[in-house]
């Protein structure tokens, strides 16, 4: 069964022109011929020559200024040098040094620029942007961003500063820096809105994480740089439940939940600035995992990839999907419990689930500390159940896929069709059967039956090791289209999320298995499991 999952991709266009100089001779130049330099420049009231003294202070540097000119069709920005040698100004060089952004170019600032680029003691230091435009003409504009620092009263230019918001925690707040965490990082995720410059301009609204090292009984200052390994018990999660775009199954790590695992996933949303039609476009969204930690000894620790994986992405309603989209750890997580059941042997705990509603009993199963249906739900008796009636469907309306796949149900219907005592599972139970029976990297080949699935060349065999035995059993379609009996099959959860709800999904070709956000007018599967 193939889906379709929204791919963020953004499409970045530029525009490259080459300087039409006079003349390239670097060699020294009289500054009373001006015959090297562009009519735009000659005409203007600005002199190269005369904005600063080429003494030993910059020595070795360059002066950068900018003039539009008019190319027959559109108007351009063109970047014009000089640099100081032996105390003289060279004549105008089409480029600057090799690495234009490492301190060697000041930037030639009008006083028609006004107060804003005075470079003062007041703002010593401080880094200011500026806007050019590459090209300009009735189809539309490009534009590029440079920075320079003010440095000791010249606007020297430098590469892009890092202008991702500080995080406002106190880590000695938080823990005592002893002999405990002594070597160790905490690491503290906030939500931040920043416009981003590289590798394109784009407003970002996103999670970021700070990190605090212990050393000598002292928190360090933050830093967005970690331990190369994260993973390796050296990195105290600060959990927290009231972040912006963060969601986290927020638990107490204490003797209770001793090895545990929780999970956190943020929401990052784009939103680039369109050079051809100056406006702002967002382009997508990205809901990925931030961190996975286990509780040891009070605390949460980092133990898988906080960067890696996309934990679900938004889905339209066609029927293709994006191999990309496959929610995958770059590896396993531990198992929980162990397998118990291979081809010659099943040691399973098993139970039954009578349905007093119609009288129709199923096969349970539990899974490490909770009891789940091992057989999909099979219930339509709108007569008891009004919210059910003509929201559940057979697969191409045959009443023998019923009887063996189960039905498949809206949303809408899904989240009042278990019977008493069981329910809908919520995000956090799905979640936590991944993590139960070994991660994303392998919960689609134990939870899958053991047959009945799609055979071929990228086929994926099930072991049902646990005994959970996911059939494929298709889904619908919100047009009332069937689709991917044999191929794969979905799960509601009760988690509502970006404008759609997310489900578990399992599919023939793939080892992996993950949670996906659907449209709430497909037709699913239901497992339920026990209050």
């Amino acid at each position: 069964m193939k889906k379709f999952s929204a791919v963020l991709c953004g499409v970045v266009a530029c525009f490259a022109f080459l300087l039409c100089a006079c003349n390239t001779d670097s060699t020294i130049a009289d500054p009373s011929a001006s015959a090297n330099l562009p009519s735009e420049i000659s005409s203007s009231s600005f002199n190269l020559y005369e904005y600063r003294t080429c003494d030993q202070k910059y020595e070795g540097k360059y002066l950068l200024y900018q003039y539009e000119e008019w190319d027959g069709s559109g108007i351009a920005n063109r970047d014009v040098f000089v640099k100081c040698e032996n105390g003289e100004w060279s004549r105008i060089l089409e480029t600057g040094p090799e690495n234009e952004t490492g301190g060697d170019v000041i930037l030639a600032v009008l006083d028609s620029e006004g107060e804003s680029w005075k470079c003062n003691a007041e703002k010593e230091g401080k880094v200011q942007r500026w806007s050019y435009v590459l090209y300009s003409s009735k189809y539309g504009k490009s534009w590029a961003d440079r920075f320079a620092r003010c440095e000791q009263g010249d606007w020297v230019v430098r590469g892009i500063p890092d202008i991702r918001p500080s995080p406002v925690f106190n880590p000695d707040e938080y823990r005592t820096c002893d002999q405990k965490y002594e070597g160790r990082y905490l690491l503290y995720q906030y939500s931040a809105n920043y416009w981003m410059h590289s590798p394109h301009p784009a407003e970002v609204k996103t999670i970021l994480g700070a990190y605090y090292k212990c050393e000598n009984g002292k928190w360090s200052e933050f830093s967005y740089v970690g331990p190369e390994n994260k993973t390796g018990g050296d990195v105290v999660l600060v959990v927290t439940s009231d972040e912006e775009n963060i969601t986290r199954s927020v638990l107490e790590c204490n003797a209770e939940n001793e090895g545990l695992l929780q999970y956190s996933y943020g929401l990052t949303e784009y939103s680039y600035q369109s050079t051809m039609l100056e406006q702002q476009i967002s382009v997508g969204t990205e809901v990925s995992v931030v961190s996975v930690a286990r509780c040891k000894q009070g605390d949460w620790v980092l133990c898988a990839p906080s960067s890696s994986s996309s934990l679900f992405s938004s889905s339209s309603g066609d029927a293709t999907e994006s191999s990309s989209s496959v929610a995958a750890s770059s590896s396993s997580h531990e198992i929980l419990v162990g397998p118990c059941k291979t081809e010659t042997e099943d040691n399973c705990e098993y139970g039954t689930l009578t349905d007093e509603r119609d009288g129709k009993t199923y096969k349970t199963v539990k899974i490490h500390n909770k009891w789940w249906m091992a057989e999909n739900l099979d219930y339509a008796d709108s007569a008891k159940t009004p919210s059910l009636e003509g929201k559940s469907w057979c697969y191409a309306d045959d009443p023998e896929n019923c009887a063996k796949y189960g039905r498949l149900y809206i949303w809408s219907a899904a989240t009042a069709a278990c019977p008493d005592k069981w329910h809908l599972p919520d995000h956090d139970e799905w979640y936590g059967l991944l993590l139960a029976v070994g991660g994303y990297t392998t919960a689609g080949v134990v939870l899958k039956s053991q047959s009945g699935w799609s055979s071929g060349e990228n086929s994926v065999s099930g072991t049902d090791a646990f005994g959970f035995n996911a059939l494929p059993a298709g889904i619908m379609f919100g047009n009332g289209t069937f689709n991917g009996l044999g191929d794969g099959t979905d799960f509601w959860s009760t988690e509502e999320s970006l404008g759609g709800v997310v489900a578990f999904y399992l599919s023939y070709d793939y080892e992996y298995a993950g949670l996906l956000n659907y449209d709430k007018n497909y037709a699913f599967s239901v497992r339920c499991v026990m209050d």
